[in-house]
């Protein structure tokens, strides 16, 4: 009885540790990683793609491009979550620009000022000033591909381009996700936790297995 309770909390610490990992990896991997300024000069967006740590504060937004629901279930219920997609230009080694996603869910208001902001003072010249900044942490992602097709359906409506394979060239299937890298370090305790806690009760479990068979 005893063999079989530390061989089964073995496994399931085992199937806990794999949970924390799938959901916690990018933090960890990307966190201890140098931060990278997406607008440094000489910094190739285009070249570095997606994944990293990024460290960098957004200036311009072109607007909200598409809007996302997810429905996340539960044994206490379902929570929806409303995720808008905001544009920004990002810039190769040789400053040609792009765009790719803000991935937002709750910092909404502060992306729409910016966009409006943009709109205000680059394109209207209505206002004197131009918007504050909003600093990004987080990572670069592939783009949905529902997403994608929206994004570029809207720079299409907006008239940026005229011809489908510029749009497929300068509109990139990335987006930018906020990411807690603060948080990293609890995730690594949780893993070594975990992950210890399985060795133990494994150990345990092989030597009461093999006192069992020397009786």
């Amino acid at each position: 009885m005893k063999r079989e309770f530390f061989s089964t909390t073995a496994l399931i610490c085992l199937i806990y540790l794999g949970i924390v990992i799938a959901c916690s990896w990018e933090i960890v991997w990307y966190g201890y990683k140098e931060p990278v300024d997406i607008y440094e000069d000489g910094y190739d967006f285009v070249e570095a793609g997606k994944g990293g740590h990024i460290d960098t504060t957004l200036y311009v937004s072109l607007g909200r491009a598409a809007s996302q629901k997810k429905i996340t279930k539960s044994r206490r219920g379902g929570c929806t979550i409303i995720y808008d997609y905001y544009i920004v230009p990002v810039y190769d080694a040789d400053y040609n620009e792009y765009y790719v996603c803000v991935k937002v869910s709750d910092r909404k208001a502060i992306y729409r000022m910016l966009a409006n902001g943009t709109g205000n003072y680059y394109i209207e010249g209505s206002v004197k000033e131009p918007p504050k900044g909003i600093r990004f942490i987080g990572t670069a992602e592939k783009l949905d591909d529902d997403i994608y097709s929206e994004v570029k359906k809207w720079f299409k409506n907006q008239k940026w381009y005229t011809d489908d394979i510029d749009v497929e060239k300068y509109v990139l299937p990335i987006c930018l996700v906020e990411k807690d890298f603060d948080e990293r370090n609890k995730f690594v305790m949780a893993y070594a936790v975990l992950g210890g806690l399985s060795i133990l009760c494994f150990v345990i479990s092989k030597k009461i297995n093999l006192n069992s068979t020397k009786k």
